[in-house]
C-alpha cells in the first residue's frame, strides 16, 4: 500500500558503503512522495526520479498498529527530526540500471531486472520531515475528508465534490459545510490530535430522542 505525503527531506552527507568516501548529494526531488506501509516493522518514505534512474529513501520504526509514521503538527509547523544511525532510522540514496515503477520499492522481492548500481547510506545526521495537510477553506477539516471527486474546471474547483449543503461550492472549499451560520470550524473536534474530524466528531443530537448520526458540521 503507499499513500501520498508532502514532506521535505534535509540530509546533507552520506558516506558511501563500499569505500567509505564522502558524497554530497542534490535533494531536489518532488515533495510529493509515497509511502510504502504493506512491512509491519518499518515505514519506507521515499521518491523516485527517472533521469538520472534513482530514489531517496527514509526508513524508520513502525509500532503495532501504527498508520502514521509522524506526528502532524500542522499550526506549529514544526518538523518530526530523526537521528539517523544506519540501523532503526535509515536514509539511503541508490541509482538503478532502469527506471523504477511505483509500487516496485515497496515489493518484498525485487524484480529480477532491477539492479542496484550505486548503493550509498547516511551512516549518521538527521532528517527533518514535515507533513502538511491541505485544508483550502481553513475550517479544519482537511481536503482528503470533504469529498473531492471528479476532474477540476478551468479554475482548479472540483465541482464534483461532494457539497453537503447545495449551495454550489464544494464543502472543501466551503467554511460552512451545513449552511447554518456556524463556520464548520466551531462544528468539530479533532482533540484527539489525529486531524481527522471524522473520527470524533461532534454530534449534539446523540443522546437526543432522534439522534440522526450526523457530525454537526454536515
Amino acid at each position: 500500500m503507499m499513500r501520498q505525503f508532502y514532506i521535505l527531506f534535509a540530509l546533507l552527507f552520506l558516506t558511501a558503503c563500499n569505500d567509505g568516501d564522502v558524497l554530497t548529494v542534490d535533494l531536489q526531488f518532488d515533495k510529493e512522495l509515497s509511502m510504502c506501509t504493506n512491512n509491519t516493522e518499518s515505514f519506507l518514505i521515499y521518491d523516485l526520479r527517472e533521469d538520472p534512474s534513482e530514489s531517496l529513501s527514509l526508513i524508520i520504526p513502525r509500532g503495532s498498529n501504527q498508520e502514521y509514521p509522524f506526528t502532524l503538527a500542522t499550526e506549529t509547523n514544526v518538523p518530526t527530526t530523526f537521528t539517523i544511525n544506519a540501523s532503526s532510522n535509515r536514509f539511503i540514496y541508490r541509482t538503478y540500471n532502469r527506471a523504477v515503477g511505483n509500487t516496485e520499492l515497496c515489493e518484498a522481492i525485487p524484480p529480477a531486472n532491477l539492479t542496484i548500481t550505486e548503493d550509498y547510506e547516511a551512516t549518521s545526521g538527521t532528517a527533518h520531515a514535515t507533513v502538511v495537510i491541505e485544508d483550502d477553506d481553513g475550517d479544519g477539516v482537511p481536503n482528503e475528508f470533504e469529498g473531492i471527486s471528479g476532474e477540476p474546471n478551468e479554475e482548479g474547483i472540483y465541482m464534483d465534490s461532494l457539497d453537503t449543503d447545495g449551495d454550489g461550492f464544494p464543502n472543501y472549499i466551503d467554511e460552512d459545510d451545513d449552511n447554518d451560520n456556524v463556520p464548520t470550524r466551531f462544528e468539530i473536534d479533532n482533540s484527539d490530535g489525529d486531524n481527522d474530524p471524522t473520527t470524533n466528531p461532534l454530534n449534539s443530537d446523540t443522546n437526543s430522542a432522534n439522534p440522526d448520526n450526523i457530525p454537526d458540521y454536515l
